[in-house]
């Protein structure tokens, strides 16, 4: 920092002056850088000036800001000093586990798979209450070839009936909605300390 004011003697070169003059100068100087010099070990700056420290105390004439805790560092280009956020730095960093918003699968976005379908045939029979007639061996209206074991007959008309096959698909599933997690890593880091110039 420069010396305020101006010397109270100027001596010029070959003028012959006593231990007066030239110690009232000294004196001056002295005096000047005592009240402008800080004191060993501090750190001057403007009253109010906040700066960041990697240490575990801040410098003599300063006071330790503890306002704000657990806070992360954003350089922005407009006014500085402001704060944000609901989640602390070692939370967010050191393997928190947070979960993303819930989502539902949507049909179009489930892989391509199969299912299994269960087929089963119980089997039937053939009844004579109604139906087409059918010719069998035997029986009444026999019209006969040469034969009672040749002769042939008009029987009762069949039942009408199903094969009994039935098929199923096995599905399963609820449709719930999905909540994700995630958790972050342990990155490294260094604690800072922010100091305010008394």
């Amino acid at each position: 920092m420069a010396i305020i004011g101006t010397l109270p003697n100027t001596i010029s070169n070959g003028q012959t002056v006593d231990a007066t003059p030239v110690m009232a100068d000294f004196n001056f100087i002295v005096n000047q850088v005592n009240a402008n010099a800080a004191p060993l070990g501090t750190f001057t700056a403007p009253t109010g000036t906040r700066m960041c420290f990697n240490q575990a105390a801040v410098p003599v004439g300063w006071t330790q800001d503890v306002s704000a805790n657990d806070y992360s560092m954003r350089i922005v280009s407009g006014p500085g000093g402001g704060s944000g956020g609901s989640i602390a730095w070692s939370s967010w960093n050191n393997g928190g586990t947070f979960n993303l918003n819930a989502f539902t699968i949507s049909q179009a976005q489930l892989p391509a798979h199969s299912h299994i379908v269960n087929i089963s045939d119980p089997g039937h029979s053939h009844g004579s209450s109604s139906g087409t007639n059918y010719i069998t061996a035997g029986g009444v209206n026999v019209i006969n070839f040469g034969g009672a074991s040749l002769a042939i007959q008009q029987a009762a008309a069949t039942s009408t009936v199903t094969t009994g096959i039935t098929a199923t698909a096995n599905s399963t599933g609820s449709g719930a909605s999905i909540t994700p997690n995630f958790t972050t890593p342990s990155v490294h880091f260094t604690d800072w300390i922010i100091g305010v110039k008394a």
